[in-house]
């Protein structure tokens, strides 16, 4: 028998001068995913601490990047072209300060 589990993750769309759009998909059980005008990249921690958000809110984009970086070396024998690190930043950037925003508001209401 299969098991399956039902999880909720929250969707966030962003767009920015270093890029035109970006859909980033972040789930509770410690996946990322960002699809994109550069491309497709996704990660997935699974000892992240009692909350991803926070978690990902913690970390810096170049330490995501290389996280995205090193998928791709292992599944394409390559890492990501270099023209894409200046946009997925950019995007790592506005992410981590939407989290930071929403957890601001979340522990105000608090």
């Amino acid at each position: 028998m299969i098991n399956v589990t039902k999880s909720t993750a929250d969707t966030y769309y962003l767009c920015g001068p270093e890029f035109e759009w970006a859909k980033v998909i972040v789930c509770p059980e410690g996946d990322l995913l960002i699809q994109g005008d550069y491309g497709y990249f996704a990660y997935s921690w699974r000892s992240f601490g009692p909350d991803f958000k926070a978690f990902l809110s913690d970390i810096t984009p170049e330490y995501v990047f290389q996280k995205f970086d090193n998928n791709a070396t292992y599944l394409f024998k390559k890492g990501l072209p270099k023209h894409v690190k200046v946009p997925v930043i950019a995007i790592l950037l506005k992410l981590k300060s939407v989290l930071v925003d929403e957890m601001a508001i979340e522990n105000a209401v608090k």
